[in-house]
């Protein structure tokens, strides 16, 4: 020790005599002035001061014990282990440092410095308003900013873990990481976050985030299979992504046209508040997660995802977002994109959903799901596209608008539209290619109007439970029934259905009301009604291969002005007691009626043929 303070004393006086002014073993130069050791310069410094490294052979952490403010530390030397610093407004410019950069303060600025962590975390930053950018930071264990007002920006980010900043009010703008993760057992698994906030108020905009999965076991296989992963994606093992792209627990974060890939999660939030738009993640388990009231969800594409968003809590918006769920390699692809949606007045709009992959989709796994305990939701202008197998949206929800949305799915599929709750509002939502059901709803006092559906497999609209309303539905290309009703005072009215290949409208239930509706080209019989007390009036049955109309069980059903032509089997087959038909017209028919059961009232009816 008293050997580098006498050396630090003659290259002191030298410099103010005039005569050389750094010896070969000088290693930092304090306000002009050159010092054996950084050490020795830092126990000098004072504050204001100017610290410049020309290089440094010492092998052991450099740490200041006292603290000095407004202390700056440059040049182009790197450090061989870490370096701790203390004191408010210190800046450290253009150094390397191999291990940790400790910064004990307010208002510190790391900028341009290249630091590696290999064994630690790259940089810790005690104290509010620090700023860190056009830095390189790699570590092994995540790099920690405590302090509100933190700043980073312009940085690359390597190695198996990110940064983490603890603070409100981050900002962080044009990162850009490649981060690996690998097997070694001397090297952590990565899975913490490339970014993490803790704190409210965050800003995480315009940043590429990536990530790696390679399998190598030792150092030399490391380096070799990450080079080749960054060349070619495809060795990468798309089962084993892991850890997540950006994380904020904090309300009002704002993320923002990021670009993201390679993570088991690709943006995280939970808080309220949130905005999350405009970004682009590719090559990811779920690409959002958000938990928390009022969160926006928009205008982001959404590629790859085995889930794309997933929402829980209060009047959150999934609006203009363009998704593609699927990722190639994977034997089998879930195509559910919004679950957990709690609480009144949600909203999914204006989005496109698409599935795509290899494999099937997982069993009973929609496109589009979401379940509210409240009223108010809104499900509205949706395309969704789905693959065989596939489910389209599945809502479980009260007093929701579910309006104008487009499904087109698979002949081979589930139901392309299923809500289950009660005072609904489904409107006006177009339904082709469907599979086993195109729209089922089960509830109370739902209101279905202007459903079309075109060529399915299945049942086109099934209805369960009381005091429902069908209207304005259309029904063309139908291998199941077209409008199935089951329940309790329920109305159907101006309903078309053409080519089903089963029942065309079939009713089963007491005091329901099916009016000013038609029925052309079924397969099968064009209305049957099971059950008590059903009314129908103004139905216009044709071209069936069954009866026109069939009342098959049940006592007192009424029929008014009713018309059956050109069916083939029956006009109007009665097998019911107390029936009453008022002012119908049954002709043209393969049998005009048949009576097994019994009439209350036949009046003012024509009828053809009686067989």
């Amino acid at each position: 020790m008293r050997i580098t303070t006498c050396l630090a004393v003659i290259v002191a006086v030298g410099a103010a005599s005039g005569i050389d002014t750094r010896p070969a073993q000088a290693e930092a130069r304090l306000n002009g002035r050159w010092y054996v050791t950084l050490q020795t310069a830092l126990d000098l410094a004072q504050p204001g001061d100017t610290i410049v490294i020309s290089h440094t052979d010492e092998d052991v952490p450099i740490e200041m014990t006292t603290p000095v403010d407004r202390l700056t530390i440059k040049g182009n030397a790197s450090l061989r282990a870490g370096l701790t610093l203390r004191g408010d407004g210190i800046r450290v410019e253009g150094i390397g440092v191999d291990g940790t950069l400790t910064i004990e303060g307010e208002r510190a600025t790391v900028s341009g410095c290249t630091l590696i962590g290999w064994g630690g975390p790259s940089l810790r930053i005690s104290g509010s308003r620090a700023t860190v950018r056009d830095c390189e930071l790699a570590g092994d264990l995540t790099s920690v900013i405590t302090g509100a007002r933190a700043r980073v920006e312009r940085n690359e980010i390597y190695g198996t873990h990110g940064i983490e900043i603890r603070g409100d009010r981050a900002r962080v703008r044009r990162n850009a990481s490649r981060m690996e993760y690998a097997h070694r057992a001397s090297r952590p698994g990565a899975a913490a976050s490339i970014v993490h906030v803790v704190g409210d108020s965050a800003r995480i905009e315009r940043n590429e985030l990536e990530w790696r999965y390679v399998d190598a076991s030792s150092a030399r296989e490391i380096e070799r299979a990450m080079s080749e992963s960054w060349r070619n994606p495809e060795i990468v093992d798309p089962t084993l992504l892991t850890g997540t792209a950006v994380s904020v627990d904090g309300d009002r974060a704002r993320v923002s046209r990021n670009v993201i890939s390679g993570a088991a999660f690709g943006i995280g939030v939970v808080g309220n508040d949130a905005r999350i738009e405009s970004n682009t993640v590719d090559h990811v388990d779920v690409a959002v997660q958000s938990r928390g009231d009022a969160a926006r969800i928009a205008r982001n594409d959404i590629r790859g995802a085995l889930l794309g968003v997933d929402v829980e809590g209060s009047t959150f918006r999934v609006d203009r977002n363009d998704m593609t769920v699927g990722r190639r390699g994977l034997p089998t692809v879930t195509s559910e994109v919004v679950q957990g949606a709690k609480g009144d007045g949600p909203l999914v709009a204006r989005t496109v959903w698409s599935v795509s992959g290899v494999g099937s989709v997982l069993d009973g796994c929609p496109a589009v799901r979401a379940n509210t305990d409240e009223d108010g939701a809104s499900i509205t202008r949706n395309d969704v596209e789905l693959p065989i197998g596939g489910v389209g949206i599945d809502l479980t929800t009260r007093g929701a608008t579910v309006h104008r949305n487009e499904v087109v799915g698979s002949l081979d599929g589930e139901v392309s539209l299923s809500i289950t709750g009660d005072d609904n509002r489904v409107s006006t939502n177009s339904i082709e290619d469907f599979g086993t059901h195109g729209l089922v709803v089960i509830g109370d006092g739902n209101r279905i109007t202007n459903t079309v559906t075109t060529n399915g497999s299945g049942d086109a609209i099934t209805v369960e439970g009381h005091g429902n309303l069908v209207d304005g539905a259309r029904i063309d290309g139908s291998a199941g029934i077209g409008v199935h009703i089951e329940g309790d005072e329920n109305r159907v009215q101006d309903v078309g259905v053409t080519d089903a290949r089963d029942d065309a409208i079939c009713i089963r239930g007491s005091s329901n009301v099916i009016t000013d509706s038609q029925v052309v080209a079924t397969w099968d019989d064009a209305v049957v009604i099971v059950g008590d007390n059903n009314r129908l009036d103004q139905i216009e049955a044709g071209s069936a291969n069954g009866a026109g109309f069939l009342v098959a069980t049940g006592a007192d059903n009424v029929l008014t002005h009713c018309t059956a032509e050109n069916c083939g089997a029956t006009g109007l087959d009665n097998r019911a007691t107390g029936t009453i038909v008022t002012s119908s017209s049954f002709t043209g028919n393969g049998v005009d009626l048949s009576d097994t059961g019994s009439f209350q009232s036949f009046d003012r009816n024509v009828v053809g043929l009686t067989r």
